[in-house]
C-alpha cells in the first residue's frame, strides 16, 4: 500500500516515539540473579527516592503441589496469606490497593517502614516494583493468507471464538466493533480514572473500557481481530467476540497490578479463549532470563507467571503479546518473555517505502523496531496496518508489535473455531510449524529466523461424506449459518440420509437422488408407524438448526423427520 498524505504525519510520530511506546526511560537488559531477594533491588532503589512506592508482593505458592488440595482448598490458602501479610503490614500504614481472587500476591503502596516485615515473613515470596506498563505501538490480513472471500468455507470467521483484549479499551460505538464486544472491566490504580468513574472527562456509567487513547490503540488492536468491513478491512476472525479490559490510559499508560487484576478476572470468569497484550514494559530480557525456572529462583513477577501458566493450564486460554518496539535483537519485553505467552514479533505487510529506521521495506521484511531473540515465538504484521480508530475517519495506520500480536491472536481464534478439541500447546505448535519462515538480518550480529503465521495451512476439516461440503460446512450450528446441502453429519451415526443405491440397493452410494433414497422413503411411508417398513429409512426428530441433523432411530416412518429430511438434502448446495 502506498503511504497517503492524510497519514503521514501520524507515521512520523509513530516512528519518533517508537522507543517511547513501552515506557519513558532507559532500555536495560535484565540478566537473571542466582536467587531472587525477597525485597528486589528496584524496591530500595525506589524508596530512596520516594517515600512511599508502589509494589506488588508475590505470596509463596507451589503450584506442583497444590493437587492435593481442591479449589477450595487452594483458595482458603491463597486468602490465608493474603490476611496474614495485610495484617503484618497494618501498623506501618501500607495501603492496599489489590486483593486479588485467584493470584497469589496482594498489591498496594509501602514505605521503608515496611521493608523488614516483608523480608522476614513467612509468606512473602518475593516484593517487586509496581512497574510501568503501556502500549507497544489493508494489506496486512491477506499477506497471512486470510481472505474471507475465499477462505474455504465462508464460516470460518471465529464465530464462537471470544478474545480478551488487554490494553486501552475499546470505541464501544465504531461501526465495526460494537457487536462484537461482550464483556468489559477497567482496572486503573495509579495512571487515572476509569471512564465509569464520573470524575473521568468522557464519563460513561455504562462503558468502563470506553477507549479515551487519542491513538485508539485498543480499537485499532480490536479491529485487527474482528472488525466487520464496514469502515476498514475485516479482520483475522471478524465473527469473533471482544471481551475489553482497560488497564491503560488515554497515554497508553499502565502498571503491572492493574495488568495482573485483569488477568486475575480473566481466570475467575473462564468465559474467553485468547488474550491479547498488545503492551510491554521498557526492559529487554536476553533468551531465559524473564522468570524463574527453579524455588530459588522464582523470577521478577511469580505471581504474574502462575496466573498466565494457570490461565493456560486450567481454563485452556492462550495468550499473545507484543515482543516490544525498542529494536533490540537481544531480548523481548514482558509480559511477552513469559514462556506461557506466545510473542509475536512484527513484519511489513507491504513495500511502503522508506520507514523509520528502514531505509527500504518490503513484504515479510522485520521491521527494525520488532524485538527479538530465542525466546521470540512468532512473526505478523506489524508495519504499517489499518484498522479502526475512535477519530473522525473511525480508521488509522498505526505500527508496531501491537499490530502484530492481534493478527496472531485473530489466527489462533480461527484454528479453534476449525478445532475445538485443539489444546493451547497444539494450537501454538501449529501456528509455528506451518508459518513462512522469515529470518531478521537487520543485526548482523544476531541474525534469527522466525515462523510469520499463516493462515493458508489452516486445518480445514476435510469431506468424509464425499457430498461436495466440508466436514466443517456440515456441522455449523451458529444462528442464521445454516445452508442448503451437506449428506449428513460426519459424526452422527445415525445422520444417515444417503440410504440406498442405483436399484434401491440398500447400499449407499454416496449420492443423494430422488429415485434411490427421496421415493424410497416416501413408498415406505408409515402414517400409522407401523410395520412394514425398511428401517434403513428410519430416523429421529431433528436436532436443529439443519433440518438433516438427526438422532436415532424412533420406531417409525413419519414425515416430518424421516421424508422431510430427505428431501431437504436433495439437490443440495454447499455454495
Amino acid at each position: 500500500m502506498k503511504l497517503t498524505l492524510r497519514f503521514a504525519a501520524a507515521f512520523a510520530l509513530l516512528i519518533a516515539v517508537a522507543g517511547l511506546l513501552q515506557v519513558s526511560g532507559s532500555t536495560r537488559l535484565a540478566h537473571q540473579q542466582e536467587r531472587v531477594s525477597t525485597i528486589q533491588p528496584d524496591v530500595t532503589d525506589a524508596l530512596q527516592r520516594d517515600s512511599s512506592v508502589g509494589v506488588i508482593i508475590h505470596l509463596k505458592s507451589d503450584r506442583g503441589s497444590e493437587a492435593r488440595l481442591d479449589a477450595a482448598g487452594r483458595s482458603a490458602d491463597r486468602a490465608r496469606r493474603q490476611e496474614n501479610v495485610i495484617r503484618a503490614l497494618e501498623r506501618s500504614g501500607f495501603s492496599l490497593t489489590h486483593r486479588y481472587k485467584n493470584a497469589p500476591a496482594v498489591a498496594g503502596r509501602i514505605t521503608s517502614a515496611d521493608l523488614d516485615s516483608l523480608r522476614d515473613h513467612p509468606d512473602v515470596l518475593t516484593v517487586s516494583l509496581d512497574a510501568p506498563i503501556s502500549a507497544a505501538l489493508g494489506e496486512s490480513v491477506p499477506l497471512i493468507g486470510v481472505d474471507h472471500s475465499e477462505l474455504g468455507p465462508a464460516f470460518v470467521n471465529g464465530s464462537g471464538m471470544t478474545v480478551a483484549v488487554i490494553d486501552t479499551g475499546i470505541d464501544t460505538d465504531h461501526p465495526d466493533l460494537a457487536d462484537s464486544i461482550v464483556g468489559q472491566e477497567c482496572f486503573i490504580t495509579w495512571s487515572g480514572v476509569c471512564p465509569d468513574d464520573p470524575a473521568h472527562p468522557l464519563y460513561d456509567p455504562n462503558n468502563p473500557a470506553e477507549d479515551d487513547m487519542f491513538l485508539s490503540h485498543g480499537t485499532h488492536v480490536s479491529g485487527i481481530i474482528t472488525a466487520n468491513g464496514v469502515i476498514v478491512p475485516k479482520g483475522v476472525a471478524p465473527e469473533a467476540d471482544i471481551y475489553a479490559y482497560k488497564i491503560l490510559n488515554w497515554f497508553g499508560d499502565g502498571h503491572f497490578s492493574d495488568l495482573l487484576s485483569a488477568l486475575d478476572d480473566i481466570y475467575e470468569k473462564d468465559q474467553v479463549d485468547f488474550i491479547n497484550m498488545s503492551l510491554a514494559n521498557s526492559v529487554v530480557y536476553p533468551a531465559g532470563t524473564c522468570q524463574g525456572e527453579d524455588p530459588d529462583n522464582p523470577g521478577l513477577f511469580p505471581a504474574l507467571t502462575e496466573t498466565l501458566a494457570a490461565l493456560r493450564d486450567d481454563n485452556g486460554v492462550l495468550a499473545f503479546a507484543a515482543s516490544g518496539n525498542n529494536g533490540s535483537k537481544l531480548g523481548i519485553s514482558y509480559p511477552a518473555c513469559e514462556a506461557s505467552v506466545v510473542s509475536v514479533g512484527a513484519v511489513y505487510d507491504a513495500d511502503v517505502g522508506s520507514f523509520g529506521c528502514d531505509a527500504t521495506t518490503e513484504a515479510d521484511q522485520v521491521a527494525c523496531f520488532s524485538q527479538s531473540s530465542d525466546d521470540l515465538d512468532l512473526l505478523a504484521p506489524g508495519a504499517t496496518i489499518l484498522s479502526a480508530s475512535r477519530d473522525a475517519d473511525l480508521q488509522a495506520v498505526l505500527s508496531g508489535t501491537s499490530m502484530a500480536s492481534p493478527h496472531a491472536a485473530g489466527l489462533a481464534a480461527l484454528i479453534k473455531q476449525i478445532t475445538p478439541s485443539m489444546t493451547p500447546d497444539d494450537i501454538e505448535q501449529f501456528l509455528k510449524s506451518t508459518g513462512v519462515p522469515v529470518t531478521d538480518d537487520f543485526d548482523p550480529a544476531n541474525i534469527k529466523t522466525t515462523p510469520r503465521i499463516d493462515a493458508n495451512a489452516l486445518p480445514i476439516p476435510g469431506d468424509d461424506d464425499g457430498d461436495g461440503c466440508s466436514n466443517l460446512r456440515e456441522l455449523q450450528t451458529a444462528p442464521g449459518s445454516e445452508v442448503t446441502g451437506g449428506l449428513r453429519d460426519p459424526l452422527n451415526p445415525w445422520d444417515f440420509y444417503d440410504v440406498a443405491g442405483p436399484g434401491g440397493v440398500p447400499v449407499p452410494d454416496g449420492v443423494i437422488d430422488l429415485p434411490n433414497d427421496i421415493l424410497g422413503v416416501i413408498q415406505h411411508y408409515s402414517p400409522s408407524g407401523a410395520p412394514p417398513y425398511d428401517v434403513q429409512y428410519d430416523r429421529g426428530p431433528s436436532t436443529g438448526p439443519n433440518t438433516w441433523n438427526m438422532t436415532a432411530p424412533d420406531g417409525k416412518i413419519d414425515l416430518f423427520n424421516d421424508i422431510n429430511g430427505v428431501i431437504g438434502q436433495y439437490d443440495h448446495d454447499c455454495t
